[in-house]
């Protein structure tokens, strides 16, 4: 199992691969080399969770709060770009061995952009990582 700096350097590569825009600051975590190539986005925090946050116990319990960004086409209505911002997050964090406890969007603000629709909002998600049985 990886460092809780290798899972999240890991975990923001895939989530800056979807396109996402990503600047990482971090809290509570001790990173000595923080990916500047993130400098154009907005993950605004990442932080180990309070035990309190579950219903249990947790290898490596996250929290995310992040600024997104979803630039997408006009004809998008508002649940599809909903459906669009929840899979550009969920699937590299699933990727990366986590599983996602709860995704909250809060002051969601969609804009026509030209031809196309932008969708900006202040996301929290609570993480937590699962130890992948039978990986030796």
């Amino acid at each position: 199992m990886g460092t809780i700096q290798s899972i999240l350097t890991q975990l923001c590569d895939r989530i800056a691969a979807t396109g996402a825009a990503i600047r990482l600051a971090y809290d509570k975590i001790p990173i000595s080399d923080p990916p500047c190539r993130y400098m154009t986005g907005a993950v605004t925090a990442v932080q180990l969770a309070s035990p309190s946050d579950y219903a249990g116990g947790s290898l490596y319990p996250l929290k995310l709060q992040l600024e997104f960004h979803l630039l997408a086409p006009a004809e998008d209505t508002p649940g599809m770009l909903y459906d669009r911002l929840e899979q550009q997050l969920m699937t590299p964090i699933l990727d990366s061995g986590y599983t996602v406890m709860q995704l909250r969007a809060e002051a969601p603000q969609i804009q026509p952009r030209l031809n196309k629709m932008e969708l900006t909002a202040q996301v929290t998600l609570l993480c937590r990582y699962q130890r992948k049985e039978g990986s030796a």
